[in-house]
């Protein structure tokens, strides 16, 4: 995958992930114009769930949804991915599966060398519907409001991943802030860092 570049070279592509390891929501969205400061500023290239066979090992299923992702992003080509950070109002058998679930669609996305960023979802409500408490209803109704974007009879897991990529790209795309610099001008490379004994 070719590195990333500045808007003028290459649009600003993101991937959303809403984590889970029986359904992972994903959305890639595009921006429309060098300085997006609005949701219509940004077109859905492709949006969709991953639901694992309900008789799969967990094992099995955090496979499974890394390959997936690994393969819509090696499609995408995305500068950058976007997850949901971890919610800790859940018991801790349930934090964990989760937590192996993000760590999966995390290593996805560094395979092919996409910086990973985190957004809470509170925030993403707030920026998206005007409300941190907000349903999945009001968000639903904001994204097509806003972006024409239509749930239709696709899970929640859709449109929260489509919410996740809008929203980091709300919070954070000015020239200044969105940092699409190619991972591979690193100042260090993993050869070094495993060299140093640093990882």
């Amino acid at each position: 995958m070719k590195g990333a570049q500045s808007f003028a070279l290459e649009p600003w592509r993101i991937i959303g992930l809403d984590p889970g390891a029986n359904c992972v929501g994903f959305a890639i969205i595009e921006a429309q114009r060098a300085n997006p400061f609005h949701p219509r500023d940004f077109k859905i290239l492709d949006a969709g769930s991953l639901r694992t066979p309900r008789q799969a090992s967990h094992a099995d299923k955090i496979g499974l949804i890394h390959d997936a992702v690994f393969l819509i992003a090696e499609k995408w080509a995305p500068n950058r991915g976007v997850i949901e950070r971890a919610f800790f109002g859940v018991n801790h058998h349930s934090a964990l599966r989760l937590g192996e679930a993000r760590g999966s669609l995390i290593a996805a996305l560094r395979r092919l060398k996409i910086p990973v960023h985190e957004i809470a979802p509170a925030a993403v409500k707030k920026v998206i519907a005007g409300d941190g408490r907000a349903t999945k209803e009001a968000v639903n109704l904001s994204l097509k409001m806003q972006l024409g974007f239509e749930l239709g009879r696709l899970p929640h897991d859709v449109s929260d991943a489509v919410a996740i990529a809008v929203g980091h790209c709300m919070l954070g795309t000015s020239a200044s802030k969105l940092d699409l610099r190619s991972p591979n001008k690193m100042s260090k490379t993993w050869e070094q860092l495993i060299a140093r004994r640093e990882l």
